[in-house]
């Protein structure tokens, strides 16, 4: 810590401001990397502090812990050290935190300015205990996953009721304005509500969009504003496996993405099928309250809960689930069952708990709690399979789009009494399909984020049910409005 309090203090005087001036007067916000975990950040009280906080020595299990592969055979061995490995990255997430991330947000608040770091894979989902202004998603190299760290970011922001989420935008020199738009659209259906040029994208006089520079900054501008003026609406809570995460992958982004193949897919698979979708965070179950068959955090209100292949629980979550269960929540458990608590320390006691609470959920009716087998990867369609397990515990789309399409990306919003749908198509192909609004007694507007125009959108068909096309590369912005006052909008 202070050595970090040390840096700042250069940086604040290399600036060179005034006795009477700060940062703020002049800097928005000062955006830091993610964490770097790696030996070079190490501190020399490592092993002692520890030692303090878990109760045993780390020092003998870090040649297995850094070595990348776990052992081949899932012995008791294979065990202990996915709980080290575990208690190893989680003790480095909660030193940085405490030493880092607390004195740069310090720094900023005394200066004027607003703190962001950027979602890394080390820290994901931890952001709503990182107490930073912004939190930022980045444009990962792999788009195979849509930005999935936009929408880590995004959910992150929403269980800690941060009002920017904000996602970076790529766009090369010799792109051209619908790959940034593109860019920056599946960020906003992915929950961002704030588009931020990466570094390496401002346009100048060689980008092929430069001369569109301006019309993308209106756009964007139109967009972020609205989306950081009304509510966030998700239904769908998937629980990220953080635990199993860190114990068999580390830090090790692609590591991440290739363990649990389907985890991040599986999201946008759900919002395809018409469903808005949240990550959430073990922590935050300890607070979570039960009424109506939902799970409520906060202002967020969930209608379901997805548990991918979690092996490694916490106690208090795997209660909390008992509770939502018991008290008419869905729930789907997919691939494996949580049997197990994380970490090295206390695990026998606390692994016994979490099995005999996942044997009391068992219990409940089945049309609540569905226990299902992974997808294959060569052999299910994911769509197809997530529509079928929505199906098995009745939970209906916030959209029904006919049919699904791999094409479409979506978001919802609420504000006041209107409801807000931003459609994305995300391929270089037009797309057109049908969707059902459960809107009774609310009139269709399209709204224009290149012009700001509004206007009706025409109704088609059954009540709720409007015809859909949208270009290549396009986006769609439908507000509906109270019939009442949708006669005398303007």
């Amino acid at each position: 810590k202070q050595a970090v309090e040390r840096y700042f203090a250069t940086i604040s005087a290399r600036l060179g401001f005034a006795p009477d001036e700060k940062p703020g007067d002049y800097i928005g916000a000062i955006v830091c990397p993610p964490a770097d975990l790696s030996i070079t950040n190490w501190t020399s009280d490592l092993q002692q502090k520890f030692i303090k906080q878990y109760d045993y020595d780390i020092t003998p299990y870090m040649l297995l812990i850094l070595d990348g592969n776990l052992p081949a055979e899932k012995t008791r061995f294979y065990d202990t050290v996915r709980r080290t490995r575990y208690d190893f990255y989680a003790f480095l997430a909660d030193s940085y935190r405490k030493s880092f991330v607390l004195t740069f947000q310090k720094f900023c608040r005394d200066n004027g300015v607003q703190s962001c770091i950027p979602t890394g894979p080390i820290d994901i989902m931890d952001s709503c205990s990182v107490p930073t202004d912004i939190i930022q998603g980045y444009a990962s190299p792999d788009r195979l996953s849509y930005n999935i760290w936009d929408k880590i970011a995004s959910s992150s922001a929403h269980l800690a009721d941060k009002s920017i989420a904000a996602g970076e935008v790529i766009a090369g020199v010799s792109d051209k304005l619908e790959s940034a738009r593109v860019n920056a659209d599946i960020a906003f259906a992915s929950g961002i509500n704030k588009s931020v040029l990466a570094r390496g994208s401002f346009p100048d006089e060689r980008s092929r969009w430069w001369s569109d520079a301006g019309k993308w900054s209106e756009r964007s501008t139109r967009l972020s504003y609205l989306f950081q003026n009304v509510r966030h609406r998700a239904g769908i809570a998937v629980i990220f496996p953080q635990g199993d995460l860190w114990s068999d992958c580390g830090p090790s982004e692609s590591c991440m993405v290739s363990h649990f193949w389907y985890l991040f897919p599986l999201v946008y698979a759900l919002n395809q099928n018409g469903y808005t979708v949240d990550f959430v965070n073990e922590k935050i179950f300890p607070e979570t309250t039960f009424e109506d068959g939902k799970l409520h955090f906060g202002a967020h209100a969930y209608d379901a809960i997805i548990v991918p292949d979690v092996f490694s629980m916490k106690f208090l979550t795997a209660k909390a689930l008992r509770f939502f269960a018991v008290n008419g929540g869905k729930i789907a458990f997919i691939g494996r069952e949580p049997v197990a608590s994380p970490g090295f320390k206390d695990f026998f006691r606390q692994s016994v708990a979490v099995d005999v609470t996942m044997s009391q959920i068992k219990t409940n009716d089945p049309n609540q709690v569905l226990f299902i087998p992974a997808p294959q990867k060569d052999k299910d369609n994911l769509p197809a399979w997530t529509s079928e397990m929505m199906r098995k515990i009745s939970v209906l789309p916030t959209v029904k789009i006919s049919p699904p399409s791999d094409k479409i990306l979506f978001v919802h919003y609420l504000a006041e009494d209107r409801d807000v749908f931003y459609f994305v198509n995300t391929d270089k192909s037009a797309v057109s399909f049908r969707a059902k609004f459960d809107m009774t007694g609310k009139i269709p507007w399209s709204w224009n984020p290149d012009t700001g125009e509004r206007k009706k959108f025409a109704q088609s068909g059954k009540s709720g049910e409007l015809n859909i096309s949208i270009k290549p590369a396009s986006s769609l912005l439908l507000v509906f409005e109270p019939e009442t006052k949708a006669k005398t909008a303007k």
